[in-house]
Protein backbone atom coordinates (compact mmCIF):
# COMPACT_ATOMS: atom_id res chain seq x y z
CA UNK A 1 0.00 0.00 0.00
CA UNK A 2 2.86 2.37 0.74
CA UNK A 3 4.27 1.88 -2.75
CA UNK A 4 0.84 2.30 -4.32
CA UNK A 5 0.35 5.64 -2.60
CA UNK A 6 3.93 6.63 -3.44
CA UNK A 7 3.13 5.95 -7.10
CA UNK A 8 0.03 8.16 -7.12
CA UNK A 9 1.64 10.98 -5.15
CA UNK A 10 4.79 11.10 -7.28
CA UNK A 11 2.80 10.90 -10.54
CA UNK A 12 1.02 14.05 -9.36
CA UNK A 13 4.35 15.88 -9.32
CA UNK A 14 5.29 15.60 -5.64
CA UNK A 15 8.64 14.56 -4.23
CA UNK A 16 8.37 11.18 -2.51
CA UNK A 17 10.78 9.31 -0.24
CA UNK A 18 10.29 5.79 1.13
CA UNK A 19 11.85 4.39 4.28
CA UNK A 20 12.29 0.61 4.01
CA UNK A 21 14.21 -1.46 6.58
CA UNK A 22 15.11 -4.39 4.32
CA UNK A 23 18.49 -3.90 2.63
CA UNK A 24 17.58 -6.38 -0.11
CA UNK A 25 14.31 -4.58 -0.84
CA UNK A 26 16.05 -1.21 -0.95
CA UNK A 27 18.69 -2.56 -3.33
CA UNK A 28 15.99 -3.98 -5.59
CA UNK A 29 13.90 -0.81 -5.56
CA UNK A 30 16.80 1.43 -6.48
CA UNK A 31 16.30 0.16 -10.00
CA UNK A 32 12.69 1.31 -9.84
CA UNK A 33 9.53 -0.54 -8.89
CA UNK A 34 6.79 -1.91 -11.10
CA UNK A 35 3.03 -1.77 -10.67
CA UNK A 36 0.91 -4.36 -12.46
CA UNK A 37 -2.49 -2.86 -13.25
CA UNK A 38 -3.69 -5.96 -15.08
CA UNK A 39 -4.08 -4.31 -18.47
CA UNK A 40 -0.71 -2.55 -18.25
CA UNK A 41 2.47 -2.33 -16.21
CA UNK A 42 4.22 0.84 -15.14
CA UNK A 43 7.69 1.29 -13.69
CA UNK A 44 8.69 4.38 -11.73
CA UNK A 45 11.71 5.49 -9.73
CA UNK A 46 11.47 6.95 -6.24
CA UNK A 47 13.93 7.84 -3.50
CA UNK A 48 14.24 4.86 -1.16
CA UNK A 49 16.57 4.23 1.75
CA UNK A 50 17.08 1.91 4.69
CA UNK A 51 17.78 4.98 6.82
CA UNK A 52 14.78 6.74 8.40
CA UNK A 53 16.53 10.05 7.75
CA UNK A 54 15.26 9.81 4.16
CA UNK A 55 11.89 11.20 5.32
CA UNK A 56 13.47 14.17 7.10
CA UNK A 57 11.22 17.24 7.27
CA UNK A 58 8.48 15.69 5.12
CA UNK A 59 5.18 17.57 5.09
CA UNK A 60 3.13 14.36 5.10
CA UNK A 61 4.33 11.05 6.50
CA UNK A 62 2.22 8.00 5.62
CA UNK A 63 2.44 5.06 8.01
CA UNK A 64 1.68 1.81 6.20
CA UNK A 65 3.53 -0.70 8.37
CA UNK A 66 1.75 -3.68 9.90
CA UNK A 67 0.03 -2.78 13.16
CA UNK A 68 2.48 -4.77 15.29
CA UNK A 69 5.34 -2.65 13.86
CA UNK A 70 3.75 0.75 14.45
CA UNK A 71 5.57 1.59 17.69
CA UNK A 72 8.96 0.55 16.32
CA UNK A 73 8.45 2.51 13.09
CA UNK A 74 7.39 5.68 14.91
CA UNK A 75 10.36 5.43 17.28
CA UNK A 76 12.74 5.13 14.32
CA UNK A 77 11.37 8.09 12.34
CA UNK A 78 10.66 10.44 15.27
CA UNK A 79 14.14 12.07 15.28
CA UNK A 80 13.68 13.10 11.65
CA UNK A 81 10.28 14.75 11.68
CA UNK A 82 9.31 18.27 12.68
CA UNK A 83 6.27 19.46 14.63
CA UNK A 84 4.85 20.64 11.31
CA UNK A 85 4.90 17.13 9.81
CA UNK A 86 1.43 15.62 9.44
CA UNK A 87 1.19 11.88 10.15
CA UNK A 88 -1.33 9.91 8.09
CA UNK A 89 -2.31 6.39 9.17
CA UNK A 90 -4.58 4.24 7.01
CA UNK A 91 -3.48 0.99 8.62
CA UNK A 92 -5.54 -2.09 9.35
CA UNK A 93 -6.50 -2.90 12.90
CA UNK A 94 -7.48 -1.12 16.10
CA UNK A 95 -5.12 0.92 18.25
CA UNK A 96 -2.63 2.35 15.73
CA UNK A 97 -3.94 5.89 16.23
CA UNK A 98 -3.51 5.66 20.00
CA UNK A 99 0.07 4.41 19.64
CA UNK A 100 0.98 7.23 17.27
CA UNK A 101 -0.69 9.92 19.38
CA UNK A 102 1.11 8.70 22.51
CA UNK A 103 4.50 8.68 20.79
CA UNK A 104 4.10 11.88 18.76
CA UNK A 105 1.91 14.14 20.93
CA UNK A 106 3.12 17.33 19.20
CA UNK A 107 2.20 16.20 15.69
CA UNK A 108 -1.16 16.34 13.94
CA UNK A 109 -2.44 12.80 13.32
CA UNK A 110 -4.77 12.25 10.38
CA UNK A 111 -6.23 8.76 10.36
CA UNK A 112 -8.99 6.60 9.00
CA UNK A 113 -9.54 3.88 6.44
CA UNK A 114 -9.04 3.10 2.78
CA UNK A 115 -10.47 0.54 0.39
CA UNK A 116 -7.66 0.88 -2.15
CA UNK A 117 -5.95 -2.46 -2.65
CA UNK A 118 -2.47 -3.71 -3.52
CA UNK A 119 -0.44 -6.87 -3.08
CA UNK A 120 3.30 -7.34 -3.18
CA UNK A 121 4.53 -9.53 -6.05
CA UNK A 122 8.29 -9.13 -5.53
CA UNK A 123 10.80 -6.99 -3.66
CA UNK A 124 10.26 -4.26 -6.25
CA UNK A 125 6.82 -5.05 -7.61
CA UNK A 126 3.17 -4.73 -6.58
CA UNK A 127 -0.15 -5.70 -8.12
CA UNK A 128 -2.94 -3.14 -8.12
CA UNK A 129 -5.93 -4.54 -6.26
CA UNK A 130 -8.48 -1.92 -7.24
CA UNK A 131 -9.32 1.73 -6.72
CA UNK A 132 -11.32 2.66 -3.67
CA UNK A 133 -11.91 5.55 -1.35
CA UNK A 134 -10.30 7.11 1.70
CA UNK A 135 -12.11 8.29 4.82
CA UNK A 136 -10.01 10.41 7.16
CA UNK A 137 -10.44 12.63 10.16
CA UNK A 138 -8.26 14.89 12.31
CA UNK A 139 -8.43 17.29 15.22
CA UNK A 140 -8.77 20.41 13.07
CA UNK A 141 -10.96 21.07 10.04
CA UNK A 142 -8.21 23.04 8.30
CA UNK A 143 -5.80 20.13 8.65
CA UNK A 144 -8.21 17.56 7.28
CA UNK A 145 -9.30 19.73 4.37
CA UNK A 146 -5.68 20.32 3.40
CA UNK A 147 -4.93 16.60 3.48
CA UNK A 148 -8.05 15.78 1.45
CA UNK A 149 -7.06 18.35 -1.17
CA UNK A 150 -3.55 16.85 -1.34
CA UNK A 151 -4.84 13.28 -1.74
CA UNK A 152 -7.52 14.17 -4.28
CA UNK A 153 -4.98 16.07 -6.38
CA UNK A 154 -2.99 12.83 -6.55
CA UNK A 155 -5.99 10.84 -7.77
CA UNK A 156 -6.61 9.24 -4.38
CA UNK A 157 -10.30 9.81 -3.71
CA UNK A 158 -10.57 11.10 -0.15
CA UNK A 159 -13.37 12.54 1.96
CA UNK A 160 -13.84 13.72 5.52
CA UNK A 161 -14.93 11.47 8.35
CA UNK A 162 -16.54 13.01 11.40
CA UNK A 163 -15.69 9.90 13.42
CA UNK A 164 -12.53 8.17 12.15
CA UNK A 165 -12.36 5.95 15.24
CA UNK A 166 -15.77 4.50 14.34
CA UNK A 167 -14.62 3.96 10.74
CA UNK A 168 -11.54 2.11 11.96
CA UNK A 169 -13.71 -0.12 14.14
CA UNK A 170 -16.11 -0.82 11.27
CA UNK A 171 -13.26 -1.87 8.99
CA UNK A 172 -11.81 -4.05 11.76
CA UNK A 173 -15.16 -5.79 12.21
CA UNK A 174 -15.39 -6.49 8.48
CA UNK A 175 -11.79 -7.70 8.44
CA UNK A 176 -12.52 -9.93 11.44
CA UNK A 177 -15.29 -11.57 9.44
CA UNK A 178 -13.29 -12.07 6.24
CA UNK A 179 -9.56 -12.29 6.85
CA UNK A 180 -9.26 -15.19 9.33
CA UNK A 181 -11.57 -17.35 7.20
CA UNK A 182 -9.64 -16.61 4.02
CA UNK A 183 -6.38 -17.42 5.80
CA UNK A 184 -7.60 -20.59 7.52
CA UNK A 185 -9.39 -22.01 4.48
CA UNK A 186 -6.82 -20.83 1.95
CA UNK A 187 -9.46 -19.34 -0.32
CA UNK A 188 -10.04 -15.98 -2.07
CA UNK A 189 -12.70 -13.64 -0.75
CA UNK A 190 -15.42 -14.69 -3.17
CA UNK A 191 -15.30 -18.31 -2.04
CA UNK A 192 -16.07 -17.32 1.56
CA UNK A 193 -19.60 -16.21 0.66
CA UNK A 194 -20.21 -18.97 -1.89
CA UNK A 195 -19.86 -21.67 0.76
CA UNK A 196 -22.84 -21.78 3.14
CA UNK A 197 -20.73 -22.84 6.12
CA UNK A 198 -18.05 -20.17 5.84
CA UNK A 199 -20.71 -17.56 5.04
CA UNK A 200 -22.60 -18.42 8.22
CA UNK A 201 -19.38 -18.30 10.25
CA UNK A 202 -18.54 -14.90 8.74
CA UNK A 203 -21.93 -13.62 9.87
CA UNK A 204 -21.39 -15.00 13.37
CA UNK A 205 -17.93 -13.43 13.66
CA UNK A 206 -19.36 -10.06 12.67
CA UNK A 207 -22.35 -10.33 15.03
CA UNK A 208 -20.03 -11.02 17.96
CA UNK A 209 -17.74 -8.14 17.01
CA UNK A 210 -20.67 -5.73 16.71
CA UNK A 211 -21.76 -6.59 20.28
CA UNK A 212 -18.25 -5.70 21.49
CA UNK A 213 -18.24 -2.47 19.48
CA UNK A 214 -21.66 -1.40 20.75
CA UNK A 215 -20.54 -1.93 24.34
CA UNK A 216 -17.47 0.12 23.48
CA UNK A 217 -19.66 3.01 22.35
CA UNK A 218 -20.03 2.48 18.60
CA UNK A 219 -23.63 2.06 17.46
CA UNK A 220 -23.34 -0.44 14.60
CA UNK A 221 -26.06 -2.62 13.09
CA UNK A 222 -24.88 -6.20 12.65
CA UNK A 223 -27.07 -6.89 9.61
CA UNK A 224 -25.75 -3.82 7.78
CA UNK A 225 -22.14 -4.76 8.38
CA UNK A 226 -22.81 -8.38 7.37
CA UNK A 227 -24.25 -7.11 4.09
CA UNK A 228 -21.24 -4.80 3.63
CA UNK A 229 -18.82 -7.71 4.18
CA UNK A 230 -20.78 -9.87 1.73
CA UNK A 231 -20.60 -7.13 -0.90
CA UNK A 232 -16.86 -6.68 -0.37
CA UNK A 233 -16.29 -10.41 -0.84
CA UNK A 234 -18.23 -10.36 -4.09
CA UNK A 235 -16.52 -7.20 -5.35
CA UNK A 236 -13.07 -8.63 -4.54
CA UNK A 237 -13.98 -12.23 -5.37
CA UNK A 238 -10.61 -13.23 -6.85
CA UNK A 239 -8.51 -11.34 -4.30
CA UNK A 240 -6.69 -13.08 -1.48
CA UNK A 241 -6.97 -11.15 1.77
CA UNK A 242 -3.81 -9.81 3.39
CA UNK A 243 -3.96 -12.39 6.18
CA UNK A 244 -3.95 -15.23 3.66
CA UNK A 245 -1.02 -13.60 1.89
CA UNK A 246 0.83 -13.40 5.22
CA UNK A 247 0.15 -17.04 6.07
CA UNK A 248 1.29 -18.18 2.62
CA UNK A 249 4.49 -16.16 3.00
CA UNK A 250 4.94 -17.45 6.56
CA UNK A 251 4.77 -13.92 7.97
CA UNK A 252 3.24 -12.67 11.20
CA UNK A 253 -0.40 -11.70 10.65
CA UNK A 254 -2.40 -8.78 12.03
CA UNK A 255 -4.78 -11.06 13.95
CA UNK A 256 -3.85 -9.34 17.25
CA UNK A 257 -4.90 -5.84 16.12
CA UNK A 258 -8.10 -7.10 14.49
CA UNK A 259 -9.67 -10.12 16.18
CA UNK A 260 -7.46 -9.85 19.26
CA UNK A 261 -8.57 -6.27 19.94
CA UNK A 262 -12.22 -7.20 19.43
CA UNK A 263 -11.91 -10.08 21.92
CA UNK A 264 -10.15 -7.82 24.43
CA UNK A 265 -12.87 -5.16 24.13
CA UNK A 266 -15.58 -7.79 24.60
CA UNK A 267 -13.94 -9.14 27.75
CA UNK A 268 -14.14 -5.69 29.37
CA UNK A 269 -17.92 -5.94 29.19
CA UNK A 270 -18.23 -9.68 29.88
CA UNK A 271 -19.34 -10.37 26.31
CA UNK A 272 -18.69 -13.89 25.02
CA UNK A 273 -16.96 -14.24 21.65
CA UNK A 274 -16.59 -18.00 21.07
CA UNK A 275 -16.36 -17.83 17.27
CA UNK A 276 -13.79 -15.01 17.25
CA UNK A 277 -11.82 -16.69 20.01
CA UNK A 278 -11.78 -19.93 18.03
CA UNK A 279 -10.47 -18.41 14.79
CA UNK A 280 -8.00 -16.30 16.78
CA UNK A 281 -6.54 -19.41 18.37
CA UNK A 282 -6.39 -21.21 15.02
CA UNK A 283 -4.51 -18.33 13.36
CA UNK A 284 -2.11 -18.17 16.30
CA UNK A 285 -1.58 -21.94 16.00
CA UNK A 286 -0.77 -21.51 12.30
CA UNK A 287 1.68 -18.71 13.07
CA UNK A 288 3.40 -20.67 15.80
CA UNK A 289 4.08 -23.45 13.30
CA UNK A 290 6.29 -21.24 11.16
CA UNK A 291 7.34 -18.37 13.44
CA UNK A 292 8.85 -20.49 16.23
CA UNK A 293 12.70 -20.35 16.26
Amino acid sequence: MGLLFAYYIQKAGNEVAVYEKSKDTVASMRGGFEIDFGDRKEKIHITVSESPSVIKDSAYIFVFVKSFSTAVAIKEISPFITKESRIISLQNGIGNDETIKDMLPDNILIYGTTTFGAAKTSASGIRFGGAGNILIGAAGDAEIESAIKFLNAAGLAASKSNDPAKDVWKKAIINAGINPLGALLGIPNGMIVKNEYSLELMRTLIAEAVKAARAHGFDFDATNIQHAAFDICEQTAVNECSMLQDVKAKRRTEIESITGEIIAAAKKYNIETPANTGVYQLIKALESGYLMP
